[in-house]
């Protein structure tokens, strides 16, 4: 996972291999990442063709059950809430 910021705006983006996806930083808020995958859900931005893939995989049926933190975590790295432990702290 990378934290892309400005002055005017921050994202998320992760990647695995040719995918990835980007989470914009909702204003007014605090965001971390750690090391697993942190864009849950399909993302603001992503790859032209990574649900195509995951549906391909059958990893999700399509954008509205898609999740990119689950499509390419390693087995044990997954937690499925939004903000586990300290990246809901904000720590």
């Amino acid at each position: 996972s990378f934290l892309l910021a400005d002055a005017r705006e921050a994202w998320v983006l992760d990647t695995a291999d040719q995918y990835w996806a980007a989470e914009r930083v909702a204003d007014g808020t605090v965001r971390n990442i750690s090391n697993v995958l942190s864009v849950r859900g399909a993302g603001d931005v992503r790859h032209a063709r990574v649900v195509d893939e995951c549906v391909r995989r059958g990893l999700c049926t399509g954008v509205d059950d898609f999740n990119f933190a689950r499509a390419f975590s390693r087995a044990g790295d997954y937690t499925p809430h939004k903000a586990p432990g300290r990246e809901a702290s904000g720590e």
